[in-house]
């Protein structure tokens, strides 16, 4: 048996059709055929649990965020800056103002360009960039080459698709300011060793960015490691939601950059005769009303997700086995009672209550370490705490134990033993209509 087989042989069984029944589009047939769909490298599917992310926020506590004085507002609030810990955590970041929220890897770069391009690159500056860059990787540079008068250089690629590093060393001048590349490539799947290059780069006084968007959905990616000064990523290619994207950048160099673009959010004071000053970080890079939902769902998001748990489960003696749990008689989750982490947080709005096979009451973590808390518990705290304050919807992802459906119906029994007389013609259903609270 060859090595390819042996590992093959080593691996664990998939579940084909319980990963399947996780995404939702591949219930639909294609030209009378189930879907297989393999164009992941342009944008992944969605699973279930990012879909009831949006459920969740639009059905439970929609609202602006950063400026309302209102329960509905702490809770978006709360859920959003969740989410950016969740995102400092997926890439191990230092601290979560180094988190930028964008529209995407695109928009990231063009952040960077406009931002600190024009504040630090001027003419006779050079920008290297790799031939195996995308094209949200090049186009800004060059337009910002055209206004600037700096010089981009094009790192080779040799006959196999592989950056030439000596070449690569070969480039560096005095002048050099910036290096712009992928940390795989779209187009032939080449994983560019960007820690070495980023070693070369501030050995020569020069910085460098990373285009994650590739990389992020295939293994696992330490910023300070690779010793990134910008690291982008897009949410729609880890099976979050499109219009949502990540920029990290080290504090310093945020610190130093002017805003980008102007508006709500990212002020501190507005006056017209003492002029305006700007909020910190990273809300200084945040104008106007970001993408609420799709940001607090790319906090769900499997591969988001997937190191923070593997984290918490190391600490708390767990085994991580990914997003979907292996049934066997070491698997440990530390989970709610009922609740097994491979169903997600939405399958308990949808009532799945498959009970997790290897669950113990005493793998249970104290309160303040349980990995699958609801959104409101990373930064939340006081009132917001309190159950009376929050919308049925979000109570239930914060206790499922307490998640009790009312069947609707002639002869159904409510809670307190009313029996419901139904109603003709009417439509049934078996959900419990959204318990609000009292304000």
């Amino acid at each position: 048996m060859n090595d390819l087989a042996t590992r093959a042989a080593a691996m664990p069984s998939l579940d084909v059709a319980a990963i399947r029944a996780d995404f939702p589009i591949l219930s639909r047939q294609v030209h009378g055929r189930p879907l297989v769909y393999l164009d992941n490298a342009a944008t992944s599917q969605t699973p279930r649990q990012v879909i009831a992310a949006f459920d969740a926020y639009y059905g439970g506590y929609n609202a602006n965020i950063h400026r309302g004085l209102h329960t509905l507002a702490d809770e978006a609030t709360a859920a959003f800056e969740g989410t950016r810990e969740t995102v400092r955590g997926f890439l191990n970041a230092a601290e979560t103002r180094e988190i930028i929220f964008t529209r995407g890897t695109t928009e990231a770069i063009n952040l960077v360009a406009n931002s600190w391009g024009r504040a630090n690159l001027k003419a006779g500056d050079e920008v290297l960039i790799s031939r195996l860059e995308h094209h949200s990787n090049i186009v800004p540079w060059q337009m910002l080459a055209a206004e600037l008068g700096f010089t981009i250089k094009v790192i080779p690629v040799d006959e196999r698709g592989v950056l030439d590093l000596d070449a690569y060393r070969a480039l560096f001048t005095e002048r050099t300011r910036l290096v712009a590349v992928n940390h795989v490539s779209n187009a032939f799947g080449t994983v560019n060793p960007v820690k070495a290059m980023a070693a070369v780069a501030h050995a020569h006084g020069a910085l460098i960015l990373v285009d994650g968007a590739q990389a992020t959905p295939h293994q696992a990616v330490d910023v300070r490691d690779l010793d990134a000064d910008f690291y982008a990523f897009s949410g729609h290619k880890v099976y979050g939601p499109t219009g949502v994207g990540v920029l990290y950048g080290k504090a310093e160099l945020l610190e130093s950059m002017p805003p980008w673009q102007g508006g709500g959010e990212m002020i501190a004071t507005v006056s017209f005769e003492a002029g305006t000053t700007f909020a910190e970080l990273p809300h200084k890079f945040e104008a106007g009303t970001p993408a609420i939902a799709e940001v607090i769902a790319l906090g769900e998001a499997p591969e988001v997700g997937r190191r923070r748990r593997s984290r918490r489960h190391r600490r708390l003696g767990g085994t991580a086995a990914g997003p979907r749990h292996r049934a066997g008689p070491a698997h440990r989750w530390p989970a709610h009672p009922g609740h097994c982490p491979g169903q997600g947080r939405g399958a308990l709005l949808r009532g799945r209550r498959r009970p997790c096979p290897g669950y113990r009451a005493a793998d249970r973590p104290a309160r303040g370490g349980d990995p699958y808390r609801s959104p409101l518990c990373p930064a939340v705290a006081g009132p917001l705490r309190r159950g009376r304050h929050l919308p049925g919807i979000v109570r239930r992802l914060q206790h499922p134990g307490r998640d009790r459906r009312l069947r609707r119906g002639p002869g159904a029994r409510h809670r307190h033993g009313q029996v419901s007389p139904g109603r003709t013609g009417s439509r049934q259903t078996d959900r419990e209509p959204p318990d609000i609270g009292t304000p």
